[in-house]
């Protein structure tokens, strides 16, 4: 048991570390012969202390034995470890006036790697690969989030949908790797300009898509309008230095209660469309 690859160890009823293998003190930077000057709550990661500790009181009032818990700790040297935890809680004999609690004991491994690997995933199934912004599964997620709390508080929710003018013309005229400037560059704008809370998409090819939570179209409209103004400003440059600018063509519509998701879209994706008719010279390719 000492020498084994996995962590194990034991503690208390104060969380105080009893026993500990070679594994377990190499990772805590704790003695074996003398574990019980470290606790493990301690150990926590900041984030994860609450947590961890309410889960380890809700096994222990429900008497709960055997159960497995992923959480953050702090190696010896402050990194950040994920650890996958088999728990049993341990009871002694009811004794009037005193806890029958006596601790826990345990078995870990090292899930950092995993986990990583989870992130990494999810990151790559969320966030469009080019411009870095989420893509259209999480805005249909997150849009579904804001709607519910817009319907449960009565704020203002309002969105946005922007396509680039011209964009076939200006992948014809200058090349994809100068309309992929486009999309960084867009990309990179909608990151800047918008509020923290504010959110932003790539719904695919041209199209994007902003959320304004508590906000209304009339306040939603001066940050288009900058939006507007910051694209214009920018120059490109296609092969041979060939120098061209990029304009987008904005829609914005208010969420009205027990409005869908779809709708709101549509919303939003119509008045997109009357604003590219009203400029149709706009984004004439230098």
């Amino acid at each position: 048991m000492n020498d084994a690859t996995e962590l194990i160890y034991h503690a208390d009823a104060q969380g105080r570390i009893t026993y500990c293998n070679r594994a377990a003190a190499e990772l805590f930077g704790c003695d074996p012969e003398n574990a019980a000057s470290v606790s493990l709550p301690g150990l926590l990661h900041p984030a994860d202390r609450r947590r961890t500790t309410r889960f380890y009181l809700k096994q222990r009032v429900a008497r709960q034995g055997d159960s497995y818990h992923e959480f953050r700790c702090l190696d010896r040297d402050g990194k950040t470890i994920w650890l996958g935890q088999n728990l049993q809680m341990l009871f002694g004999p009811p004794t009037p006036g005193l806890p029958t609690y006596a601790g826990f004991q345990a078995i870990a491994r090292d899930i950092t790697a995993e986990k990583a690997r989870d992130h990494e995933l999810t990151r790559a199934a969320t966030t469009d690969a080019l411009t870095g912004l989420p893509n259209r599964g999480s805005l249909v997620r997150s849009l579904g989030i804001e709607i519910g709390g817009a319907f449960r508080s009565g704020k203002p929710l309002t969105i946005c949908l922007c396509d680039l003018d011209r964009f076939r013309q200006i992948n014809d005229a200058y090349g994809h790797r100068a309309g992929d400037d486009v999309l960084v560059a867009f990309g990179a704008l909608l990151r800047d300009q918008l509020r923290g809370n504010d959110i932003s998409a790539r719904l695919g090819g041209d199209e994007f898509c902003l959320v304004f939570p508590g906000t209304t179209v009339g306040d939603a409209s001066i940050m288009v309008e900058r939006l507007r103004e910051r694209l214009a400003s920018v120059l490109f440059h296609g092969p041979g230095h060939v120098a061209f600018s990029a304009t987008a063509s904005f829609g914005i519509a208010a969420y009205r209660s027990g409005m869908p998701a779809v709708e709101l879209l549509e919303a939003a994706d119509s008045k997109m469309y009357d604003d590219k008719a009203l400029h149709p010279l706009r984004a004439t390719l230098a």
